[in-house]
């Protein structure tokens, strides 16, 4: 047994398709936060987002490199897409470096994910 559990692709694809919902994801905490009354259904997907919310930042805390934290903070954090963050990066790393760099720190937010249950 793995104290740590390994993550598999799916998972990793997984946990990138919820980074990219992380703006929405901050937008409707705001929102239905601020609303006096919630309907059943958005009071359980208030709950939900805070929890994945929760769960994506603790992911992001436990990136050790600083340079992947900034990358996957521009690209999912601020929501810019991967054009936009390679041309943001690119003066100081090659594509290539810049995308290992991502899935690096993807594979550890996925990890996170999946020891919370969310992925």
């Amino acid at each position: 047994m793995e104290f740590w559990p390994s993550v598999t692709e799916e998972e990793k694809k997984a946990a990138k398709r919820l980074l990219q919902t992380y703006p929405l994801i901050c937008k409707r905490i705001e929102v239905y936060s601020q609303k006096e009354n919630l309907s059943p259904g958005e009071k359980i997907r208030l709950m939900d987002d805070r929890r994945k919310k929760a769960e994506i930042e603790a992911g992001f805390e436990l990136i050790l490199d600083e340079e992947v934290r900034r990358i996957l903070e521009h690209r999912y954090i601020k929501g810019n897409k991967h054009k936009y963050t390679r041309m943001r990066f690119e003066a100081t790393y090659s594509v290539s470096t810049i995308n290992r760099r991502i899935d690096a720190g993807v594979t550890t937010i996925a990890e996170c994910l999946k020891l919370a249950g969310v992925i």
